[in-house]
């Protein structure tokens, strides 16, 4: 059977299987579009520094400064949805999930339809996807990529 074909690649339920790299990162690229086009949880929030803010912590996390962009979301209340998700992806790229899960709780369930909301559902799906693909570090003592 020629490469390619539907029944020469591997299921991805098959034991052992692990979550191509190339959907993991298309994955966290799509969290971050979507959290910059989700619906503000603020009122009257400023649009060009929300845009602003959104296009620095991007940045900043695209380039594995997380340090940076937790001192971004830092800057902003601690009530500001997109500041808890930028906050939270932080912890999470650092492996640890569930204080992340922690910080979401409650900026999510004020404004579900927020970043934040978007982010504690990635969160829980990567933790199912995770646990379903083996997905996990390359190397002894390093953090899981998402």
């Amino acid at each position: 059977m020629p490469p390619g074909t539907p029944e020469a690649r591997p299921a991805l339920d098959e034991p052992g299987r692990r979550l191509p790299r190339t959907v993991a990162a298309a994955l966290a690229a799509g969290c971050l579009l979507l959290a910059a086009a989700a619906p503000r949880g603020q009122e009257g929030a400023d649009d060009d520094a929300e845009r602003r803010f959104h296009e620095r912590t991007t940045r900043s996390l695209a380039r594995g400064r997380l340090d940076e962009a937790q001192t971004l979301a830092a800057a902003r209340p601690e009530t500001d949805p997109s500041a808890a998700a930028v906050h939270a992806r932080t912890l999470a790229l650092r492996g640890r999930y569930a204080e992340a899960e922690r910080r979401l709780a409650s900026a999510a369930s004020a404004a579900p339809a927020s970043a934040a909301g978007l982010e504690l559902g990635l969160l829980r799906l990567h933790a199912v996807l995770r646990d379903r693909f083996e997905v996990g570090p390359r190397f002894a003592g390093a953090a899981d990529p998402l």
